[in-house]
């Protein structure tokens, strides 16, 4: 799957994507348009489809987290309806827990992603990420 994590300033993104095979791809996992910057976990059709207009309902089994451009704003998506305001750290994806833990001991998101990548076998590659004022 993958880890994205948010630490209120930076929004963080492995790049590995692990298919039903043993081969391994790097994929871009942050999405930025005009008005948001979107992390998400699942399927990378329904990914990029809702990041052109996040409006839509988030494809199954998918997650993201969404950033205002403008605000910094964080919110998290998901197909069970309406976003949630994360006005505090988060992460999602299968190795979310190790990446939460981690920004709790101190480690900022960039840094979490990597220590998610050493536990978590679905994490890996090099990390993304876009920092907000």
């Amino acid at each position: 799957m993958t880890t994205i994590a948010w630490d209120g300033k930076t929004l963080a993104a492995d790049s590995q994507m692990t298919s039903d095979y043993i081969e391994t791809v790097s994929l871009n996992k942050i999405l930025i348009n005009k008005d948001h910057t979107i992390g998400g976990v699942g399927s990378c059709s329904d990914i990029k489809r809702f990041s052109q207009d996040i409006s839509m309902q988030i494809g199954k089994e998918c997650e993201a987290l969404v950033i205002s451009n403008k605000t910094g704003k964080c919110q998290y998506h998901c197909d069970s309806g309406s976003p949630l305001d994360m006005n505090f750290i988060t992460a999602i994806g299968s190795g979310a827990k190790f990446a939460m833990g981690a920004m709790l001991a101190g480690a900022d998101a960039k840094q979490a992603v990597k220590i998610a990548s050493k536990l978590d076998p679905y994490t890996g590659g090099r990390i993304r990420s876009k920092k907000f004022k």
